[in-house]
């Protein structure tokens, strides 16, 4: 089943350190997203590049997941009975050489603190209007060799 989750309506984490706890004191939209984390096999992280950061709702989401970081590390809970598989795909509009490097370790330790092993990213620099990624074939290439090289490590 391949759903994909729009981002919305989530708090920021206040840094409150109540999901210690094992529950987020913020009753939101992030709440669905916590089950389908949980549930999921293997989860792909699209977003676009702003400011040589990640959207602010997309890092709000990360952020929220401290409560996974808590349950691992701090509270020493497995949530999960197998590691999960996570993908970046994203895109920029400068060439500059370092583009993806903060959103690439972002993205990365954010996977490693939810048990999801990072199994590839497509970066695509030079892209900063809608539809301008049609001017990238290769990148479609890229994407699609990656989503076999996941869908074989997951047995799909």
């Amino acid at each position: 089943c391949i759903e994909k989750i729009v981002l919305r309506d989530i708090a920021p984490c206040s840094g409150c350190d109540y999901c210690i706890s094992g529950k987020c004191i913020h009753n939101d939209s992030m709440q669905e997203v916590y089950e389908k984390i949980k549930s999921a096999s293997v989860i792909v992280l699209s977003a676009p590049v702003y400011f040589y950061g990640l959207p602010s709702h997309v890092k709000a989401m990360i952020d929220r997941c401290q409560l996974f970081y808590n349950m691992k590390y701090r509270r020493k809970e497995a949530w999960r009975s197998t590691p999960g598989t996570g993908v970046l795909l994203s895109c920029g509009a400068t060439e500059g050489d370092r583009l993806f490097l903060g959103i690439s370790a972002c993205v990365r330790y954010w996977f490693n603190a939810i048990d999801f092993g990072y199994a590839g990213k497509v970066l695509v620099r030079g892209v900063d209007k809608p539809g301008e990624i049609k001017g990238h074939p290769e990148a479609f290439d890229e994407t699609m060799s990656l989503a076999r090289k996941v869908a074989s490590a997951v047995g799909q």
